[in-house]
């Protein structure tokens, strides 16, 4: 027994005497076998370089080599290997998953009396896991229950703190372990166990024959020092070969060294040789290099930036041996490593398989870089194990659940079947798999449209309609329903649907009858298999078996694709077996089955092929790579990710490992647990060390300045400090990017990525103006020749202008308009619309064109859209003024009894209406409905206290004008006789008012009910109506001024409906207001001083109310007849304002102003020339309509456009950017301008009227 050292630098060639060393032994002829023992990700290829290095020394010349005495393992592959015929591996060996399933078992057979803390941590999610991986991490730290007790009884007496709550854990903790260990001996095996067994072999077995290699490791756990520990002892021979500048054997390095790690395990195994009197070996040395001169220097600027020595003068020799360059983001990052990796390969310098990506961040890159690679047409082989968890079968078995949890819900039923692992088999003629899709997007539309959202739905003996058809002649309605239903569509969905409750709701009936997990196990296992899932995936792994066949240069590594749903499929089956194994006999509890099948796909990774093909390795720094590789690619190295930040998730945290180390100090024993986060990133700089020693030759260096999500990125300070020390020179590869620059070479891989180069610098130029470098017109040549059709369809894009008819000439106006057969097609002779689509109109003539011209609509949902809401509050509104006309009593007099009642009524009534299938389709509908009903309740009473200082009376709600009953529609045409290009305008007030002035005037007001906030809809009033954004309220107004000019409004208004007013027989009706009022419940702080008149005040109207001509009492009768308290407080010589209307006197100048920037305060002339103005607005919308004008033109007016809430910006595509896409910006304009403004359009184009 003999122990011995191999060590050297990164940068030195230690390979060669461990391959020399193992010459020596086999030679020896008293070993008999010869074990390198290497980390688990590196065993294959170490085993292949070992041969290979001993068939050379050898002499032989055969391809096929093998060796009968020497072994290449990991240490877990050592124990089956030594351990493969004994009792002890016949145990059944528990994963994680099953781990955590024990944990979760012992959790709830303990008492609540029995723990401190889990007590209330047991049912948390996650916490079994975090359990069971924390006993893990125990067992292999060489910590026993006892040990974790003997902790536990001297923290519970220390002082209250940090310690004591520790204590009070590990008590816990050493319950639970204990119990642990007793439920799992002699039945079950895991990691930890393994490695027991494997000590207790070798500590019979006799080794005096066998010598062993170690290499690759940076740390041990305590596990396996202890069986290099029974190696030393027992075996022939024991050589570690580390990173390592000088051997330790006085005194341990100190953590600030950087070779921390490796001086450690030198001075604790010769420490054990000493005590255990082992003979040690003279070390070997590694002196010859291994890498270029430069990466020598960098290697030497390393270790002295890591001491306090001065630091030295670092020169390249070759400047071109370390480079660093920056991109703009990660894509243009990848693309430039993967053209610089053709041109070295190319060049016929370098093989793929000598290049090595690292990054610190693999996941930030893996999905791109295969993509990027794979258009580069560059092999690569991805070490980041993938997880099994987003695997359809996966998300299968989760919905199953889901389905049967949430009762049918659209969401977990879309997400179960478009898996595609349940395809019913629906006895139709044509049914494929292509038609089960085509019905499964008709059959979700249907879900979607109808509310189908519960399993009540799903099985109603109502057929389901997604196709309809018109009735044909003398066709009854019974007739037609059953044509309808023999639709192909029809058929489909229905069938469908059928069949997929039968088989889940005999499923769940099932599983509804189970008692233990073992019967529950059986259930699921079965019904998978009823369904086909098997098969399926069967069919799939043959597919990628048969796209794999047809790729035999294996660009993407594709091969380890086609074994993928075997291994989940076969993950499945061992999970389940685990579940039966450690919870087979306990009641099922179905939360706890989803939430371990969940953590056990997540840990569960799918199997890697090695790499023995010649390609491009990418992998995550810090991780031991095999040195065999000449090209260093070292991408994203930013200050984010290098150095790394550590965090400790565990169960136990920094101070408590830090406590463990004490405590095991104290007991003289070597046990331990990984080490915490601070230590962690102690030891980056070794990390980083090692990465870039990984290879031979070159290193690039790369980084983005900007992140997917557009943060700001920097340059990692460790490349920092390389880059000032030799003086690198950053090259910014987006210039490379240049119309004008020469020097392409960079930037090109393969034809199809050079193509797409072209056209990004192409682009630029033909935006700029610039003319493109004799180079890029070479490339451009060579590339028309080499892919001719895509080079001119994608060179095509550069004159894209998201142009609308773009076969259409722009007329001598700037507008392009449709042929006028099309309008005619779209629009017919005449428009029957309402002033809501005029303003659609001016906001984007193009929205108005595919809303109303060519009627599309947004996938109808079954859902409380806002429009819904607003439909609800205006119901309310209508039953309730209605019913208080009714009842012939002013609101203002309703006593509360009554006022409830006639409510309460009111929200009756819409109820029938509406059907309230919506509102009371689920708890959230029905808990919104409530809430609605809060609001009205709050705005009816605010209204009704509003009454109170006010001489305005209610007279009609919801009054129509356009419609067959009620008032007169608005009709502008070039010639009023005839229907020729007419429009007619129609709509619905909400509610009327009539105001007694205090000039003994009657005054109408129009009140618009709004569930949204109507500031944005007085915002910059003026500016909008002249632009056509704001016509309602006067195109209200226009409405019942027409109305009331021919009498018609006054004989609306029925003597019954004007209650208890007293009115001369003849009273005249004049315009006084058109507002909005906004319906909603306001939020008011409980520590509001003036919490009712802040109430009152969140109702206040907004709009534009009519002024005297000047500020005198008598000129201003309506304004006062608003609110009394303003005529008080003139009467009493002081300001006053409204709490309800936008209305203020100020004393100081004795004039009425408004007290809102969102309502006006106009004169009668002011308001004629505006209603005057807005016929003009409508007649110009009506003539563009039919003239066919469709201009992408969304208006843009500060923040907003007419782009905000449009169903329909991925059909327009509206790109700022494009010359050709461009804003209706309106211009701001004072009050003074836009009248200006108005009143010389109304002289140069006259009144309508």
């Amino acid at each position: 027994m003999s122990l011995g050292f191999i060590y050297g630098k990164a940068g030195s060639d230690r390979k060669s005497l461990i391959f020399r060393q193992l010459e020596r032994w086999q030679a020896d002829k008293d070993v008999v076998e010869i074990f390198e023992i290497v980390p688990d990700h590196i065993k294959f290829e170490s085993e292949v370089q070992v041969l290979d290095s001993l068939r050379q020394a050898q002499g032989s010349n055969e391809k096929m080599f093998a060796s009968a005495t020497v072994q290449t393992f990991s240490f877990s592959r050592l124990m089956w290997y030594f351990l493969k015929e004994k009792p002890a591996l016949t145990k059944t060996r528990l994963t994680t998953t099953g781990l955590t399933m024990v944990v979760s078992h012992i959790l709830h057979e303990l008492e609540a009396d029995d723990l401190y803390v889990f007590t209330r941590e047991r049912n948390s999610p996650g916490f079994s896991k975090k359990l069971a991986e924390q006993l893990l991490e125990l067992k292999l730290g060489g910590f026993v229950p006892t040990d974790i007790q003997g902790y536990a009884d001297q923290l519970t007496e220390a002082p209250v703190g940090e310690a004591e709550d520790l204590g009070r854990r590990l008590h816990d903790l050493a319950i639970v372990y204990t119990k642990f260990e007793q439920y799992i001996s002699g039945k079950y095996l895991d990691t930890a166990d393994s490695l027991d067994a494997l000590i207790n072999y070798l500590e019979q077995v006799d080794l005096s024959h066998s010598c062993f290699m170690i290499e690759g490791f940076e740390n041990f756990n305590a596990k396996e020092k202890e069986i290099i520990a029974v190696l030393i002892r027992r075996a022939k021979a024991v050589q570690i070969s580390l990173v390592l500048d000088h051997k330790y054997v006085d005194q341990p390095p100190t953590a600030d060294e950087l070779f921390y790690q490796s001086g450690k395990i030198y001075y604790q195994f010769t420490q054990l040789a000493h005590a255990e009197q082992i003979p040690l070996q003279v070390d070997q040395i590694a002196y010859t290099p291994r890498v270029s001169p430069e990466l020598l220097s960098l290697e030497q600027y390393w270790i002295d930036s890591q001491t306090l020595a001065p630091m030295g003068k670092y020169k390249l020799t070759d400047k071109e041996k370390i480079s660093l360059a920056q991109t703009s983001d990660r894509v243009r990052e990848v693309r430039y490593v993967a053209a610089k990796i053709r041109q070295l390969v190319f060049s016929g310098e370098y093989r793929y398989r000598d290049i090595l990506i690292l990054t610190p961040q693999q996941d930030k890159y893996a999905n791109l870089l295969e993509n990027l690679f794979s258009e580069y047409e560059i092999p690569v082989f991805t070490d980041l194990n993938k997880t099994m968890a987003n695997h359809p079968l996966v998300e299968f078995v989760l919905a199953l659940f889901d389905v049967k949890e949430q009762n049918f819900s659209y969401r977990s039923v879309m997400r179960l079947l478009k898996t595609e692992l349940f395809v019913p088999n629906v006895e139709e003629e044509h049914w494929s798999l292509g038609t089960f899709r085509n019905t499964l997007d008709l059959l979700e539309n249907c879900i979607l449209q109808n509310g189908y959202f519960s399993s009540k739905d799903w099985a109603s003996d109502q057929l389901w309609t997604v196709e309809t058809c018109g009735m044909q002649p003398n066709e009854t309605p019974e007739e037609h329903t059953r044509r309808e239903q023999r639709l192909a569509n029809n058929r489909y969905v229905n069938h469908l649907r059928a069949l997929v409750y039968e088989q889940l709701e005999d499923f769940y009936q099932k599983i509804a009858r189970v008692k233990t997990g073992r019967e529950f196990a059986a259930a699921l296992i079965n019904f998978l298999d009823k369904i086909g899932v098997p098969q399926r995936l069967q069919g799939w792994q043959a597919s990628a078996a048969k796209d794999l066949a047809n790729d035999p240069e294996r660009l993407t590594g594709s091969i380890s694709d086609v074994s993928r749903h075997e291994e989940v499929w076969n993950t499945l089956c061992s999970l389940l077996d685990e579940y039966v194994t450690a919870l087979g006999d306990e009641q099922v509890d179905i939360a706890e089955f989803i939430s371990l099948i969940q953590t056990g796909f997540e840990n569960a990774k799918y199997s890697q092929v090695p790499s023995t093909l010649d390609q491009v390795i990418f992998s995550e720094s810090g991780v031991v790579q095999m040195e065999n590789r000449r090209v260093l690619f070292f991408m994203g190295v930013n200050d984010t990710v290098m150095p790394r930040s550590y965090e400790n998730n565990a169960l136990l945290s920094d101070f408590d490992r830090d406590e463990f180390e004490r405590l095991s100090k104290i007991d003289g024993e070597d046990k331990y647990l990984p080490e915490t986060a601070a230590m962690q990133m102690a030891e980056e700089p070794f990390a980083n060390y090692l990465s870039f020693m990984s290879i031979s030759e070159r290193i690039f260096f790369t980084y983005p300045v900007t992140d997917n999500d557009g943060q700001t990125l920097k340059l990692s300070p460790y490349i920092d400090r390389i880059k000032k020390a030799f003086n690198l020179q950053i090259k910014r590869a987006d210039t490379l990017l240049d119309p004008k620059t020469e020097e392409i070479e960079s930037l090109l891989g393969t034809a199809r990525t050079a193509l797409g180069e072209l056209v990004t610098v192409s682009r630029d130029a033909f935006h700029d103006g610039q003319e493109l470098n004799s180079v890029w017109r070479g490339l451009y040549s060579f590339l028309k020749n080499k892919l001719p059709q895509q080079t001119a369809r994608l060179l095509s894009s550069l004159g894209f202008a998201n142009e609308i008819l773009p076969g259409y000439k722009t007329s001598e106006d700037g507008h392009k308009y449709l042929d006028p057969a099309i309008v005619e097609q779209l629009y017919g002779a005449k428009i029957n619309t309402s002033i809501s689509k005029l303003e659609t109109f001016f906001a984007d003539p193009y929205q108005y064109f595919l809303q109303y011209g060519l009627k599309l609509r947004p996938r109808q949902e079954y859902t409380l859209q806002p429009a819904d809401t607003g439909e609800y509050f205006h119901q309310v509104m209508e039953y309730f003024f209605s019913n208080v006309m009714a009842k012939g009593v002013g609101l203002a007099n309703l006593k509360p009894a009554e006022f409830d009642a006639l409510l309460s009524l009111s929200f009756q009534q819409v109820e029938t209406q509406l059907g309230g299938k919506v509102l009371s389709s689920t708890a959230r509908y029905r808990y919104i409905k409530r809430q609605l009903n809060q609001t009205s309740r709050q705005v009816a009473a605010a209204i009704m206290r509003q009454r109170k200082q006010q001489q305005i009376y209610t007279v009609k709600t919801e009054t129509n004008f356009g419609e067959q009953q009620g008032l007169p529609p608005l009709i502008y045409a070039d010639n009023l006789q005839t229907t020729e290009h007419q429009m007619v305008l129609r709509g619905r007030i909400d509610r009327i008012d009539l105001v007694i002035g205090q000039d003994g005037k009657i005054y109408f007001n129009v009140v618009d009910y709004k569930s949204g906030d109507p500031e944005r809809k007085m915002d910059h009033f003026l500016l909008r109506s002249f632009n056509g954004l704001s016509l309602q309220l006067l195109t209200y107004l226009r409405a019942l001024q027409q109305a009331a000019e021919n009498g018609q409004l006054k004989h609306l208004l029925q003597e019954k409906q004007l209650g208890d007013l007293n009115l001369p027989a003849n009273y005249a009706l004049e315009l006084g207001s058109a507002s909005y009022l906004h319906l909603f419940d306001p939020v008011i702080k409980a520590t509001e001083k003036k919490r009712a008149e802040k109430l009152d005040k969140s109702f206040m109207y907004k709009g534009i109310f009519r002024r005297g001509e000047d500020n005198s009492e008598k000129q201003n009768g309506f304004l006062l007849a608003l609110d009394q308290e303003i005529g008080s407080a003139i009467a009493g010589g002081q300001s006053g304002s409204s709490r309800n209307y936008p209305v203020k006197y100020v004393k100081g100048k004795k004039e009425f102003k408004s007290s809102s920037s969102k309502s006006l305060l106009l004169t009668w002339e002011q308001i004629r020339q505006l209603l005057e103005f807005n016929d003009l607005k409508i007649e110009e919308a009506r003539s563009k309509i039919f003239a066919g004008m469709i201009d992408l033109a969304p208006y843009r007016l500060d923040n907003s456009s007419g782009l905000d809430y449009s169903d329909y910006q991925e059909i327009m595509m509206f790109d700022p950017l494009l010359e050709q896409n461009n804003y209706h910006k309106i211009d701001k304009l004072s009050e003074d301008q836009i009248w200006q403004e108005i009143q010389r359009e109304l002289k140069e184009r006259g009144s309508l009227r």
